[in-house]
């Protein structure tokens, strides 16, 4: 399959140039990573340009497809954004609209720049009801309390893991034990100590749509380090 996959994308790129675009790198499961790695030996010679994002880079991935990939890539470290950039990347999501100067700058002060924390914001105003949209364009407030945003993302990562039932957060700390491990069905079934695969489906669900639990292959894991 990886050698097809392969095929493939160098007959399309003899016909039109690609640019594959791959985020959370260190995240893929060792067989894709393996098929960009043979992918890579023949991007000088192919109209194929990869640029992928990983967020961590650090010695607790041991893959040796990952490293294989690595060491023919060159790297640029993401820097975090002034304010021009936390400007433009807010009026990407809520458009060029009023007040979005002050939301820019209220939300770069609290997420240090960080474009993962500026998403991570974003939503927590929209799930507040405090950016609302209606007849098809986003509405800011003109003043935002100190209420209306947390002093931190951690702020925001904490409440998401209180609002949880017993249950579903009961699995996500046995999880949280192993961050870098991802667990099978019938293991999360046995980490759960109830054994009732209705009710594991449930919090499964449940931690998939607070975006606290995600899918790697066919096995769960945390979506963010920072939960643990």
């Amino acid at each position: 399959l990886q050698h097809a996959a392969r095929r493939l994308l160098l007959s399309a790129a003899q016909q039109q140039p690609l640019m594959l675009a791959l985020d959370d790198l260190d995240r893929f499961d060792e067989p894709s990573l393996a098929a960009l790695a043979l992918l890579c030996r023949e991007l000088r010679s192919a109209g194929i340009q990869i640029v992928a994002t990983s967020q961590s880079d650090d010695a607790q991935v041991i893959s040796s497809a990952y490293r294989m990939f690595k060491e023919s890539s060159s790297h640029l470290p993401l820097k975090p954004f002034g304010a021009e950039e936390t400007r433009a990347l807010l009026s990407s999501i809520f458009g060029d609209t009023a007040n979005i100067d002050l939301l820019a700058h209220r939300l770069l002060s609290v997420s240090h720049g960080s474009p993962r924390d500026l998403m991570r914001l974003s939503q927590h105003l929209v799930d507040r009801g405090i950016a609302v949209y209606r007849a098809g364009s986003w509405s800011l407030p003109a003043h935002l309390a100190a209420a209306d945003l947390p002093t931190s993302v951690a702020q925001i990562l904490r409440e998401r893991v209180l609002a949880l039932s017993n249950g579903a957060r009961g699995l996500a700390g046995a999880l949280a034990l192993c961050p870098e491990y991802g667990f099978a069905l019938d293991e999360c079934l046995c980490l759960t100590g109830h054994e009732e695969h209705a009710r594991l489906m449930q919090e499964l669900s449940e931690l998939a749509a607070a975006d606290v639990m995600r899918m790697a292959g066919e096995r769960y894991m945390l979506s963010d380090p920072s939960l643990v």
